[in-house]
């Protein structure tokens, strides 16, 4: 039998390549890590009322299409039929090349006034109407001129661009 020696357990342990390697995981890890986007939820909670009284006034559907045509604009109340006037129309042709923007406006201006609630619209344009046109038309029913023409008033503060189906 051979005598060995026994081990040397009292040496010191290097730890300095283990810190190495757990830093570089750790490194690595956090880098590859998608991090959680909390994202902001708008909501309004409804009011109490005292009152037994019910606000009759809706919003009105507000629509306007834009092509060669020109405008074709429709302000429709979803609490009444077309044939009981529910349904508002106005087509605005262009004037040569130029969009009939003013009037759009003066016309919106009076939507606006007989549903105050309504401030949202939906811009339907065709395909080949120029993107320039789309931005200004979008900028144009946002407000418009006061009667006595010194300054503006908001009317449509929210637009919705829509696309026409085939």
């Amino acid at each position: 039998m051979s005598k060995r020696k026994p081990a040397n357990t009292d040496a010191p342990l290097n730890v300095t390549p283990l810190i190495d390697i757990l830093s570089n995981i750790v490194f690595f890890l956090m880098l590859s890590i998608s991090f959680v986007q909390l994202r902001h939820l708008s909501a309004a909670v409804p009011q109490a009322s005292d009152s037994n009284d019910l606000d009759t006034e809706v919003a009105l559907t507000v629509t306007v299409m834009m092509g060669d045509y020109g405008f074709r604009a429709m302000a429709r109340d979803p609490s009444k039929k077309p044939k009981e006037g529910g349904e508002e129309k106005k087509d605005l042709a262009k004037v040569g090349r130029d969009w009939d923007f003013k009037n759009l406006q003066i016309w919106l201006r009076g939507v606006k006034m007989r549903a105050p609630k309504s401030d949202s619209i939906i811009m339907t344009p065709e395909p080949d109407v120029a993107l320039v046109d789309i931005v200004k038309a979008m900028d144009a029913v946002r407000e418009a001129p006061t009667s006595s023409g010194e300054g503006m008033i908001p009317t449509f503060h929210k637009v919705v661009l829509s696309s026409t189906v085939k």
